[in-house]
């Protein structure tokens, strides 16, 4: 969030069907635990102080170009199965001066990151059967590679 604004969510139209739909949910979720619903682009809209990248290796041209400059190290997803990385990118490009990026070595991978971040910032798993209450308090985002589903698999398989 920067000056009481949400950053938006930038997502590939070429993207798998499945990503642009939890790119979606991450939406909801944003709105439900800050009450500002970020924007979801499929293009880059100008000059923005801060943006969600999210997206699959091989269909998603920023993070992509991203990986190529180097400002993103995609090695430890790279050739995994249902992996994803969430990290913070300085200067993505010379319009935006932040990112947080949320890359899938595959389909998969993509959205149980976006799930990921969805379950740190307060929205519970088991939002959809269980009731749980929504968490407002806002906690920064953790920056890692990850190689298991966990409870995120449940989420997704259930919709």
């Amino acid at each position: 969030m920067a000056k009481g604004q949400a950053a938006s969510i930038l997502v590939d139209s070429q993207d798998y069907p499945g990503v642009i739909r939890a790119a979606r949910d991450l939406q909801t979720d944003i709105e439900r635990v800050t009450k500002m619903k970020p924007a979801l682009l499929t293009s880059s809209a100008g000059e923005m102080p801060e943006v969600i990248i999210v997206g699959t290796l091989g269909k998603n041209q920023w993070i992509d170009d991203l990986a190529r400059s180097g400002k993103l190290d995609v090695a430890p997803i790279q050739n995994r199965w249902e992996s994803f990385l969430i990290q913070t990118v300085a200067r993505p490009s010379p319009a935006v001066k932040r990112a947080l990026v949320i890359v899938g070595s595959d389909k998969r991978g993509t959205i149980y990151g976006l799930y990921d971040v969805s379950e740190q910032i307060g929205i519970s798993p088991w939002y959809w059967w269980a009731d749980v209450p929504v968490s407002r308090t806002i906690r920064s985002i953790r920056s890692w590679p990850m190689n298991t589903a966990s409870s995120l698999a449940l989420r997704i398989t259930s919709r």
